[in-house]
């Protein structure tokens, strides 16, 4: 019993240490996908291609077809609202005060 309760706590030790053969194969996978070489771009160079884009004015005829798109849903939730009403009359109550039971 001694043997086995030393057994975990010598893997316990070898795994925080770092000398154990299933810890030295994480940082070879690691390395093996770190040889992958990938486009790394700095801040400057990621500002140096957008400049480009507000200067032919996209991000302007973007505004205006979001804003486009709000008035269109502006206009249909109006609508949606005001089904009850859809003539526009004043209602026959005063909506400030409690309904007359």
């Amino acid at each position: 019993e001694q043997t086995s309760a030393s057994t975990p706590s010598e893997r316990a030790t070898k795994g925080v240490g770092g000398s154990t053969t299933g810890t030295q194969s994480r940082p070879q996978t690691t390395s093996q996908s770190a040889h992958v070489e990938e486009p790394v771009q700095t801040t400057c160079q990621m500002e140096e291609t957008l400049l480009p884009v507000y200067e032919t004015g996209v991000m302007f005829k973007g505004l205006t077809e979001l804003e486009y798109h709000l008035e269109e849903v502006y206009r249909a939730t109006t609508d949606q609202l005001d089904w009850v009403n859809p003539e526009g009359q004043q209602y026959p109550h005063n909506l400030l005060q409690p309904l007359p039971l």
